[in-house]
């Protein structure tokens, strides 16, 4: 039987066929087919010495195709990569510019432990090119010579090299120069040793170069503009000047350069109060009608958001445009979520009504329920803020009881929480008590967050429930069994109403006390239960004091008055730390050097790209950085999500990661679910289907809200020695998720 062919054979031969060689049309097509499958994750190394060969060819368009398959492969074949530099070096001296340029980029890209014995002489040539576009790539080439080794970087004079481009008369070389300067000072800047002082903005540079922004594309402009925010005016007449001059910016169609251009002027004038409450109203227009008609909905996200930062600083100056906020028909739910925030911020005493009436009518959209719990949390919000709108907000409260809907009735009431413990005044809740008690028998909890809404509420105004102690005894008998969330409530619960009801609470206050000091599980609600029992015991007057202390009226809740952290937000202005809602360290990660002459650190690379091997090409990066960060996965152990929670957080979610697990043996259907779960990974439903067996589970990541931190996730396992696994998270996470699950599938 004759060997099976594969696709890299017959590629293989086909580029090794004269008749290909002599056609440019069909070695195009083979090498295009070479770089499709090299993308698709499967292994072309076979290939190299046949891409080697067909380096020697005139044309352009294939010469650019295997410059970048010999740069994406140079690491996988050194000893063959070696050969290719002698082409490159004479190639950069090629009487067509293009080629020269693609000559260089190719050759500063070979991944070779001695690059730079190559890299020096001909870097120096084409710094002084005739050509202008090889002048921008022998820029990019500078700084990758800074990043393989500064100390050769500095000794060559490329740092100052780089100042004298700025001035060239093209303009990309210019902002090509500009953001290599910026991108090492930056780098510089971080070190406990700098090797160079910082790039400093003179004022006949900037003033050089604010005049040229009217021949510069809007990428090159941007570049200046962040230039701008290193430069101190000296007085405000000059402040003023510079932001004249980028005012016709912030009127154009490029989102990057127009909030560029935001970030400077919040900057030029921090220090000018009042000018800077202008700067406010100035920027409203231009940011509002770039949210409203950008084409992506990425960019109009990005823009919201920081119309977001600017409103929680400055609500007033958004409330007259608030229906410019109101969700278009067909929106994604993670734009409507920013929207309904900003009109939370902005709501007022005259547009407060209006406001309201929008989220009731987002609360009844039945498709979504990500937006119907935030429109319902944003109504208890708005109460906080806009006093006199209470009593409508707990009306709507009142009237989603009424409804037959377990998950509508659950957020309700955890939000009404949230809202009584502001308005303590019995007139503004005895309405909605009457209503909850006349429906309790209906309740049926989907989540454990609406049953330790209901005991707070029980324990906040037992004394006027007159069924209270007897709703809280319900609870009592499976209390063993409940998550350390829900005992710790029942636990102040129970003591709270105790005295406000002595004779119905005494017996199941003892009950409530048994059960959690012969549970050792949580050590924090053991040792809080002891304190009380002990101090009911010695000294009921000081308990009542400890216990049932008067509560100061909760005006905003601390996540909306995060101070340090919105200045740390204006701080990282046009940056993806708006958007994240984050500072920059909660989320960047410092990549590492691509050479590493460190035995021990390449053995364990190796290492890790053995355990690897099972994850799809899109991850792959991402799991070995996490793996080489150390960045654990930390979830929680008392998270706990219904079946109509998991259906609707599954159809909002896109799918984060999809791969395989090959496991060394076949695992016990009941050891692998086992494993899981005490792992903080809790299965929600399984079954057989199709000799199969599948999984659907749930986690939440430590430290994180439930709508930010909750991982969903697909197992089918073939009873054998492969998992497929579906994960639905936040992409923050989609790496240490596939980490974390490759490690413990692996243990088994």
């Amino acid at each position: 039987m004759p060997a099976r062919t594969t696709e890299i054979d017959e590629l293989r031969t086909r580029l090794r066929d004269p008749e290909v060689e002599r056609d440019p049309e069909r070695k195009r097509v083979a090498l295009k087919r070479v770089i499709a499958l090299m993308t698709m994750g499967v292994d072309t190394s076979p290939l190299f010495s046949e891409m080697v060969v067909s380096l020697f060819t005139p044309d352009v368009v294939s010469k650019k195709l295997i410059y970048f398959y010999l740069a994406s492969n140079s690491d996988k074949n050194p000893d063959l990569a070696l050969m290719t530099v002698n082409t490159l070096i004479k190639e950069i001296s090629d009487s067509n510019p293009v080629v020269r340029g693609l000559a260089l980029r190719s050759l500063s890209s070979l991944k070779l432990p001695q690059l730079l014995d190559f890299l020096i002489t001909p870097l120096d040539q084409t710094m002084h090119d005739e050509a202008a576009y090889v002048r921008q790539i022998a820029i990019l080439s500078a700084l990758k010579v800074y990043y393989i080794s500064p100390q050769i970087f500095f000794q060559q004079s490329y740092y100052s090299q780089l100042q004298l481009m700025i001035r060239d008369t093209n303009p990309q070389v210019c902002a090509n120069a500009i953001s290599a300067l910026q991108e090492i000072t930056k780098t510089e800047a971080e070190k406990e040793n700098p090797l160079h002082e910082p790039f400093m903005v003179t004022k006949p540079l900037l003033y050089y170069l604010i005049n040229r922004m009217s021949v510069m594309n809007d990428w090159q402009r941007h570049q200046v503009v962040l230039l701008i925010l290193q430069y101190n005016p000296g007085d405000e007449e000059e402040m003023f000047n510079i932001m004249n001059v980028l005012e016709p910016y912030l009127y154009g169609n490029n989102s990057g350069l127009i909030l560029a251009c935001s970030n400077v002027f919040l900057h030029l004038t921090e220090n000018f109060p009042e000018t800077h409450r202008q700067v406010y109203e100035r920027l409203r227009q231009p940011l509002l009608s770039l949210m409203s008609s950008s084409v992506n909905v990425e960019s109009s996200y990005a823009v919201l958001c920081h119309v977001k930062l600017l409103a929680k600083r400055h609500p007033e100056v958004f409330r007259k445009n608030y229906k410019e906020f109101y969700v278009n028909y067909g929106e994604p739910s993670y734009l409507t979520a920013v929207k309904i925030d900003v009109l939370v911020l902005i709501a007022d005493t005259e547009s407060g009504d209006e406001i309201l009436g929008e989220l009731l009518y987002y609360s009844e959209n039945r498709n979504n329920r990500f937006i119907v719990v935030r429109a319902i949390n944003a109504m208890s919000r708005i109460g906080l803020r806009v006093p006199h709108l209470t009593e409508r907000i707990v009306s709507c409260f009142i009237a989603f009881m009424d409804l037959q809907s377990p998950f509508i009735r659950g957020v309700t009431l955890n939000v009404a929480k949230d809202l009584f413990r502001k308005y303590r005044d019995i007139k503004v809740v005895e309405p909605f008590l009457k209503k909850l008690l006349a429906c309790f028998e209906e309740l049926k909890f989907e989540d454990e967050a609406s049953r330790v809404a209901l005991l707070w509420i029980l324990g906040e105004f037992g004394e006027y429930i007159d069924d209270a102690p007897y709703i809280v005894e319900s609870f009592v008998e499976g209390l063993a069994a409940e998550r350390p969330s829900f005992r710790h409530q029942m636990l102040t619960t129970a003591c709270t109403l105790f005295f406000k009801r002595p004779p119905e609470m005494q017996r199941i206050l003892g009950r409530v006390f048994e059960t959690i000091l012969n549970d050792h599980s949580d050590a924090n609600i053991h040792d809080k239960a002891k304190m009380y029992y002990r101090l009911l015991s010695a000294n009921p007057a000081a308990a009542v004091k400890v216990i049932c202390t008067p509560k100061e009226p909760v005006t905003v809740f601390v996540e909306d008055e995060d101070s340090d952290l919105t200045d740390v937000l204006f701080e990282e202005f046009d940056t993806f730390s708006v958007v994240y809602y984050r500072s920059s360290e909660k989320f960047k990660v410092q990549p590492d050097s691509d050479f590493n002459d460190d035995e021990e650190e390449s053995d364990e690379e190796g290492a890790v790209s053995e355990m690897a091997i099972s994850v799809p090409v899109d991850d792959k990066a991402v799991y070995l950085l996490s793996d080489m960060q150390k960045n654990e996965l930390e979830l929680r152990g008392d998270i706990e999500m219904g079946p109509d929670e998991y259906q609707w957080q599954w159809e909002d979610k896109p799918v984060a990661t999809d791969f395989q697990v090959k496991l060394s043996k076949a695992v016990e259907v009941s050891v692998l679910e086992q494993t899981l779960e005490a792992c903080n990974i809790f299965t929600l439903a399984s079954g057989e289907q199709n000799g199969q067996f599948k999984f659907y589970m749930y986690a939440q990541v430590s430290g994180t809200p439930k709508t930010e931190g909750v991982i969903l996730l697909e197992l089918l396992y073939n009873n054998k020695d492969s998992i497929q696994v579906v994960a639905k998270c936040s992409d923050l996470y989609r790496g240490r998720v596939v980490v974390f699950l490759n490690d413990i599938l692996h243990s088994l």
